[in-house]
């Protein structure tokens, strides 16, 4: 365990982030309300989760002592280096492919083993998506590379 005194960074990046969601959430203002409902519903819910997470750094910065833990960093790190990799395939590879890999990789690195988990998540992942942002949302994602539509 890794014991840092008061962490002031926690409070200005949660800090910023709630002052970029709400300057989103202005600028919102400008547009059809129709047009914006949906975004500014995921923008309400950025700034209410925000501000849990300001609350409690505000208390652990009060008790003076927070424990990291140097395997939940490197995790972290990892998870966010895979999310990168993702959303770059995504953009040469087309939506399918590159999310069932992402899926299956992520299940692997959380511990998952049995196949038939991973192939059903995989599969079940993909469709609620499909069906969320093609069908009810008309999201023109990319589904395949172009290539090969």
């Amino acid at each position: 365990m890794l014991m840092l005194r008061k962490p002031r960074l926690d409070t200005w990046v949660t800090l910023g982030f709630i002052a970029f969601f709400v300057g989103l959430l202005l600028h919102t203002r400008s547009y059809d309300p129709q047009v914006v409902e949906y975004p500014k519903s995921l923008l309400m819910i950025c700034i209410v989760i925000s501000a849990v997470v300001l609350v409690e750094t505000l208390v652990k910065e009060k008790t003076g002592v927070v424990h990291v833990s140097l395997e939940a960093a490197k995790n972290a790190a990892i998870v966010f280096v895979m999310i990168s990799v993702y959303a770059v395939a995504v953009s040469f590879f087309g939506f399918a492919i590159p999310t069932a890999v992402f899926v299956v990789v992520m299940m692997l690195f959380f511990g998952e083993k049995n196949p038939l988990v991973i192939c059903l998540v995989t599969a079940v992942f993909l469709a609620v998506l499909w069906v969320v942002f093609i069908k009810l949302l008309g999201v023109p994602l990319p589904v395949l590379p172009s290539h090969i539509v």
